[in-house]
């Protein structure tokens, strides 16, 4: 069902979403050719997965973790379902949902993450969480920035750009407090970095 939700957004949304907000998106060039990565967000809107979606080459196979309380809609349930969502509880640590997104990392899928956590609607930069460094220093997988630069609003444009990988070879595969700071502080300053791009 996700690959024919993929052929969909790529022949269909993508136009029409394209027509209606989106530039054509910059940095592609960033994205890795193959094998599993991490894709770390601002966030907007709850547009923001589709938008991502239809601006990745259709090769790339997305997951992205998105909160529980979507899939109490049993609509939205299907839509994201077929998206890739990962339901994750914002309340605590979700072990099933880091379980979830390490397996869809294994299985080389891009894993979308919106590391604030919940929406700046106006775009205002807001502390990061540290659940996307933790999940990618135990990964193992590079972890590419990107920026949305909104308002959602009808023919009003907007850009995604994507960054180059960030560096965290100097961390190994640590993955203490420290080290978790150090990665999200990383991964703040190279999305928002894109902001001027």
């Amino acid at each position: 069902m996700g690959r024919n939700f993929y052929r969909l957004v790529h022949t269909v949304f993508k136009p029409i979403f394209g027509f209606c907000y989106l530039n054509p998106a910059k940095g592609l060039e960033n994205l890795p050719e193959d094998g599993a990565f991490v894709l770390c967000a601002n966030h907007l809107s709850g547009l923001d997965p589709i938008c991502i979606a239809a601006r990745l080459p259709q090769k790339i196979d997305l997951a992205f973790l998105a909160k529980k309380e979507l899939f109490e809609n049993r609509f939205l349930k299907l839509l994201i379902d077929a998206l890739g969502a990962i339901p994750v509880d914002r309340g605590g640590a979700d072990i099933a949902a880091i379980r979830a997104s390490m397996q869809a990392l294994k299985d080389g899928k891009c894993l979308l993450i919106f590391p604030q956590g919940t929406r700046s609607k106006d775009n205002t930069p807001t502390p990061m969480l540290s659940g996307a460094s933790m999940i990618a220093l135990r990964g193992g997988v590079p972890v590419i920035p990107c920026y949305i630069d909104g308002p959602y609003k009808m023919f009003r444009r907007i850009d995604i750009r994507f960054g180059k990988a960030i560096d965290f070879s100097d961390f190994g595969r640590k993955c203490d407090a420290a080290t978790l700071e150090e990665a999200t502080r990383r991964i703040e300053a190279a999305v928002w970095g894109l902001k001027d791009a």
